[in-house]
């Protein structure tokens, strides 16, 4: 089941300049590499002119498109799920999880600290893409780990709940 939820706002009519897009993109540059850094992104993936508006997550239970388009973290990101086999409350879980940072992230992420960052003479963002794979990832693990103490509960192989199936994505 796929749900999109979306808290951005329409930009379009906002005032972002050529050199408020490249600082943006370096922003956001820096944050992918904080990404690959952390184990969340494959490294060759790092140069991906791609991942500057689009993170892609995937693994068996689940697919996560999160888009940050040109003016993050000028502005907020939207996040896409793809449940494919999570239960409903893991991933009820993952997307309450998730929509707290986005919220949190708005507070700072925003057009208007974005335009004041010369009289404030910094733009406090926060790396709401960073916390939302770590979010995925801490969730996914958890799941994991449940399912394989289930099934060794059951008297089970623990190679019926591998690790395996999660992959780095990018």
């Amino acid at each position: 089941m796929t749900e999109e939820w979306n808290v951005s706002r329409s930009y379009h009519d906002l005032d972002f300049s050529e050199e408020d897009i490249v600082q943006l993109c370096l922003l956001r540059s820096l944050e992918i590499d904080e990404l690959v850094d952390a184990g969340l992104l494959k490294s060759s993936s790092r140069f991906d002119d791609e991942l500057l508006n689009t993170i892609t997550f995937e693994s068996a239970e689940l697919g996560v498109l999160i888009q940050t388009g040109n003016h993050y973290p000028a502005c907020q990101l939207d996040v896409t799920y793809d449940n494919r086999s999570l239960p409903r409350l893991t991933m009820d879980g993952l997307r309450i999880a998730c929509r707290i940072l986005v919220a949190d992230g708005e507070k700072h992420n925003n057009y208007e600290a974005w335009s004041q960052r010369e009289q404030d003479e910094m733009f406090d963002y926060h790396k709401t893409a960073l916390e939302i794979m770590r979010t995925i990832n801490q969730h996914l693990a958890d799941f994991r780990s449940r399912a394989r103490e289930a099934v060794t509960k059951a008297g089970f192989s623990s190679g019926a709940a591998s690790d395996n199936s999660m992959k780095k994505f990018g």
